[in-house]
């Protein structure tokens, strides 16, 4: 997925978050990381549009994007790292999904239906 199409939490691309992203792309030390995507947590949720739950997730045992692609999250395991809003969830799930195909993981998803 190119760093400028990366959706920010409104859905849509802003010209400060594809800037940052693409700073964050460009970083060496980053590019070293990359064969598969970016494996740190702060870059891939900064991507995302989501700086905002690094510490959430950290808090609640993930370093690294591998440690969050391993994991078979639910809704409810969204929710509770503090993701509120469904489009972000279901952007999250799809960024997850992206990681786990690169890194050729197989995990069954779960997306509770509305009550």
């Amino acid at each position: 997925m190119d760093p400028d199409t990366i959706p920010n939490g409104s859905g849509k691309g802003s010209p400060g978050a594809r800037k940052t992203r693409r700073a964050l792309e460009d970083d060496p030390e980053i590019q070293e990381e990359r064969e598969d995507g970016p494996n740190d947590l702060a870059v891939w949720l900064a991507a995302l549009g989501a700086s905002e739950l690094e510490e959430s997730f950290r808090g609640h045992g993930f370093e690294t994007v591998e440690d969050v692609a391993r994991c078979q999250m639910s809704e409810s395991d969204l929710k509770e790292l503090g993701i509120a809003k469904l489009k972000m969830r279901k952007e999250v799930f799809m960024a997850i999904a992206e990681r786990q195909d690169a890194l050729g993981i197989r995990v069954r998803w779960t997306m509770s239906s509305p009550r």
